[in-house]
């Protein structure tokens, strides 16, 4: 089965909803040790190194900055050191 043009453009622009980064209270790392480079949520392109998260999506399309954090950060898919009220 072949898709068609439009169809693909479809597939393209139905990106999944992600948080602002003001919803998770994306950041400026303070310590090497939490910043998004370490964070499950985080993926760079082999491509050309675009740094992207599975929840938070700048507003500008621009990267994910690998040295900044947010309230989600978690490296084993169960601890959040930086979520409020947990």
């Amino acid at each position: 089965m072949s898709i068609n043009f439009d169809e693909y453009e479809k597939m393209l622009a139905d990106r999944p909803v992600k948080f602002t980064p003001e919803d998770v209270d994306y950041r400026d790392a303070e310590f090497i040790q939490y910043r998004c480079e370490r964070c499950s949520h985080y993926f760079e392109r082999v491509r050309d190194r675009f740094g992207v998260c599975e929840i938070v999506r700048l507003k500008t399309d621009d990267p994910i900055d690998p040295d900044y954090v947010c309230d989600y950060f978690n490296t084993d898919g169960e601890s959040y050191p930086f979520r409020k009220g947990r």
